[in-house]
């Protein structure tokens, strides 16, 4: 069955110049295995060790497979693929060939603001976590790493919906703040951290739990 695959610029020396070519198969992955039999080279620039790149983004009539069946979605005759390189400011090749290199971890640059990483036996709401530490980084990182209106104006609205939370929302949410501070003192934060987690909830226009750690 012929599924039409829609080509980007940077794969079309590939297919002979073609944005629009055609392949067969009753899954997607058939059809990109089919597509890669029929055009020497797109293979190794779409998968790595057999899972597509991470650059790399697949839809099925305008619906991202990650959200369906994956490689494994079936297709059917008249269906319209889509490959959609994830390469920010656009879709050269020269971008595309950096994207597929770029393995090797990057360092965090200095002035960059982390919150330490807190172990799940603690207990404290995975959500909640990962707003933290997006608020201490808005919050605390230097101007070079983040821009201060921007990270000015996040917060603020990060703080609005914070302040939305009612009843047994921000009751859990104050109890995994006094966790939190307990915590960061058996662990011997530094002490501009503990004082910044202390104060975060009176920061955000939320008031302070009672109870709190002295």
């Amino acid at each position: 069955m012929a599924v039409k695959i829609l080509i980007p610029g940077p794969l079309r020396p590939h297919t002979g110049g073609q944005a629009i070519v055609e392949a067969s198969g009753s899954t997607v992955a058939e059809v990109l295995a089919d597509l890669g039999a029929r055009h020497a080279g797109i293979t190794g620039r779409l998968f790595d060790g057999g899972s597509l790149r991470r650059f790399i983004n697949i839809y099925l009539n305008n619906e991202d497979i990650r959200f369906l069946q994956n490689l494994e979605t079936p297709t059917k005759e008249g269906d319209e693929l889509s490959i959609i390189p994830a390469v920010a400011g656009g879709s050269s090749e020269e971008e595309l060939r950096e994207e597929e290199d770029d393995f090797e971890p990057q360092e965090v640059p200095e002035g960059v603001a982390l919150f330490p990483e807190i172990p799940a036996e603690l207990g404290v709401h995975p959500l909640w976590l990962s707003t933290l530490q997006a608020l201490i980084f808005l919050a605390g990182s230097r101007s070079e790493v983040v821009h201060p209106a921007a990270a000015e104006e996040i917060l603020g609205y990060m703080a609005r919906y914070l302040q939305r939370l009612q009843g047994e929302e921000m009751r859990r949410l104050r109890e995994d703040m006094l966790c939190l501070e307990r915590y960061a003192r058996e662990a011997k934060w530094d002490k501009q951290l503990l004082h910044s987690l202390k104060t975060l909830l009176s920061d955000l226009g939320i008031a302070t739990p009672l109870g709190g750690v002295a």
